[in-house]
């Protein structure tokens, strides 16, 4: 009995449905990540003065001498992620990073609500129509879809050691 039967027979449907789900779901978080970091990059990078200006209105010390700096970090950390998301060896690193970067726009933003400060967006393109409260909202998406595709599979069957194979064939022999 090969390795694939085996399993197979030890799984019911709903965890046959859930092996097939969990790879779609990756797939589909990490397509939307890649999206979004290549989208808000490259208005940062197209709408570079924009950005700049928009990034000195911050109440933020010393942020006037950050912000040309910012300028191309930012833009180039979120390029760098989508590359780490694209390739498999670094994608657990990429969703790492993802989790990370959203979660310092997050502080960000509770801070630009809770603070009283009423600036515009220094995000580009369609995420500047988006209110604080929005922008909450849409990175906590983001953050959880990044833990959905970082999660292990839990119902996916980890790899049987050689002599495991060899006791599960020799006990279903057994059974006929």
């Amino acid at each position: 009995m090969g390795k694939a039967s085996s399993v197979k027979n030890n799984l019911s449907r709903n965890d046959m449905k859930t092996l097939k789900l969990h790879p779609l779901i990756v797939d589909i978080a990490l397509g939307l990540l890649m999206l979004l970091f290549s989208y808000t990059a490259m208005s940062k990078l197209l709408e570079q003065e924009m950005f700049i200006f928009q990034m000195k209105l911050s109440p933020f010390p010393m942020m006037d001498k950050l912000a040309p700096l910012l300028a191309w970090f930012l833009p180039i950390t979120e390029l760098l992620i989508v590359c780490f998301l694209f390739f498999k060896k670094s994608r657990k690193l990429g969703l790492i990073l993802s989790i990370a970067l959203l979660s310092v726009f997050e502080l960000y933003i509770l801070w630009m609500l809770f603070s009283g400060f009423h600036l515009p967006c220094t995000c580009g393109g369609l995420m500047a129509k988006l209110s604080w409260k929005g922008h909450l909202a849409f990175n906590a998406m983001f953050i959880l879809l990044s833990f959905l595709a970082l999660r292990p599979d839990k119902h996916r069957p980890t790899p049987l050691h050689p002599f495991q194979r060899i006791f599960n064939a020799s006990r279903s022999e057994n059974r006929l």
